[in-house]
């Protein structure tokens, strides 16, 4: 991620493909430390050169359920 919000991604040669087609993506993450948070960013993917890029339109937020809650 950026620091003018925009995530920047490796992918696969059939993404760059499909973005052709259709630029919206969903881009799914989670923490791989704590494996507690995790992240949905919807938005328009751009290819340029040798890098991904998508600019989130919509961005969710969540926390995994677990052992942390029953605190």
């Amino acid at each position: 991620m950026t620091s003018s919000g925009e995530l920047r991604l490796i992918a696969e040669t059939e993404a760059w493909q499909a973005i052709e087609d259709d630029p919206r993506v969903a881009v799914f993450a989670s923490d791989p430390l704590q494996r507690r948070f995790w992240v949905e960013v919807r938005g328009i993917a751009l290819a340029d050169s040798d890098v991904m890029r998508v600019t989130p339109k919509q961005v969710l937020v969540g926390e995994f359920p677990g052992r942390h809650q029953r605190r």
